[in-house]
Order: C-alpha cells, then structure tokens, then sequence
C-alpha cells in the first residue's frame, strides 16, 4: 500500500470518527432535552393542585413511548415524535396553587397559558430566565399578586404578555417599554398605580390598563413634557378616559393645542 493511499485512508477515518462523535452528540443533545421536558412537566404537575383532576387524567408517566408527553392534555411539542415542549395551554383547568417554577426545565417553551385558574403569589423576580425565549405569556384571571417584575423587559421574544384580572400592585416597571416585539398587553383589573410605561414600537388602548386603583399616564409624549411643570400626580387622580384639548401658552399669544389621549384608570 502506497503512502498516498495511507493518507486518503486516514483522512475518511478522521471524518468517520467526527461523524460518529457529531452524532453522538446530537443524539446525546435530543436525548437530554427530551428528559429536562419530562421533567418539566412533572415538576408542573406536582407543585399545582388539580382539583378537577385535569391533569391527573391525562398526564400518566407510566407510559414511556417515543413521544408520549406529546398526547398530554395541553402540551404542544416542538415535533410529535419528540417531547420536547413548545407550548403549554393549561388555561380553565381549575388549577390551583404558585407559579410552577419547573416550568424552567421546558428549555423550548414558546408560549405559556395558564389563564382562568386560581394561581396565587407572586410572579416570579426572575421570570426573564425561567422562559427566557417566550412569545405568548398569558396569566389573565388568576389570584396573583405582588408587583410586576421589571425582568420582563428581558424576555426579548414576548409578542403577546397579558397579566389582566389579578391581584397585582405597584407600579409598572418603565422598563416594560423595551420590550421591543410586543403587540398585545394588558394588566387591566389590578390594583397598579402611577404611570403608564411608554412602549418603543406600540401603543396600547386605555382598555389595556382600565380599572386600577390609580393608574395613570399619556400615549403622547409631547403631552408628559407639557405638563411637566406643572403637578402631574393630580392628573392621576383627576382625569378620566377621554381626549383633552390643551390651551398651551406661546411667547405672543395663547393657542389651542392638540387633543391627546389622557390614560386616567380607576
């Protein structure tokens, strides 16, 4: 065997073995993902009551079958062969209990739904690393409480954040504003207070923030740097929904200015 025939033998046996390795790994990747979902999804069921046994029912481990969380009641997956989680729609399940922490080991999850249940306590501080690649976050008509976690404006990816009907105070953090592919969001029917953060690419309805304890804001920052003379906490407390026109003072004459929107909610 000639040394030029060595050397091409050689060289197929480097790629053979990167081959191998390569699959090895992704195989090792596919594999490691599947069980951090299974545990994911154990982890939800055990730290959540299910009085109405939704999950109970549905979600049976026993079965060990390729792809078998895939058939859970509420579980999308990515592909249905595989159990790797894309979506989670537990909404109007009668579930009961935290946010599900576990939920961190659904490292795919793209949208989150547990509207219309009785979740309590706080949003969790660190939300933007629980589901940092989250589009659609959906915790409406629930028991939470505590304030808004200015970590949301990490989670990059939310398209749709709705936090409506609960029991949250506080201010929203201004840091929401960055959120830069977000079009729909609401916390209406809370107990917010002080201002409404300004959005980079959108803008919001005052249905969005309606009946807080004592939200308030502009959706025209012109109108905020009008009154900032003057004092803008009896805004807040004063001024309903509406379209205010505004008498602005020039240097020769007095001149009526545009309508803006006035966010007052109570």
């Amino acid at each position: 065997m000639n040394s030029q025939t060595k050397m091409s033998l050689n060289a197929t046996s480097v790629i053979l073995i990167h081959l191998v390795v390569w699959s090895y790994l992704g195989m090792f990747s596919v594999i490691h993902g599947t069980l951090s979902d299974i545990l994911c999804l154990r982890s939800v069921k055990e730290s959540i009551e299910d009085p109405l046994n939704n999950l109970t029912s549905s979600w049976n481990f026993d079965n060990q079958t390729e792809g078998f969380p895939c058939k859970f009641s509420g579980v999308d997956c990515w592909h249905f062969d595989e159990s790797k989680v894309l979506a989670l729609n537990l909404s109007n399940m009668g579930l009961r209990g935290k946010f599900p922490m576990g939920i961190q080991f659904c490292s795919s999850l793209v949208s989150l739904n547990l509207s219309n249940n009785a979740f309590s306590g706080t949003i969790p501080s660190n939300i933007s690393k629980l589901i940092p690649y989250l589009t659609i976050l959906d915790l409406s008509h629930n028991k939470f409480s505590g304030e808004v976690p200015s970590s949301f404006s990490n989670c990059s990816y939310l398209n749709v954040l709705r936090l409506n009907h609960n029991q949250i105070v506080g201010n929203l953090p201004v840091e929401l504003g960055l959120l830069s592919r977000i079009t729909s969001f609401s916390v209406a029917r809370n107990m917010l207070t002080g201002q409404v953060p300004g959005f980079i690419t959108a803008k919001f309805k005052p249905e969005s923030y309606a009946n807080n304890a004592r939200l308030c804001g502009t959706l025209e920052l012109e109108f905020l740097l009008s009154i900032s003379q003057h004092n803008s906490n009896n805004l807040c407390t004063n001024i309903q929904v509406g379209t205010l026109s505004l008498l602005v003072p020039k240097k020769k004459k007095k001149k009526r200015g545009k309508k803006f929107v006035i966010v007052f909610l109570q």
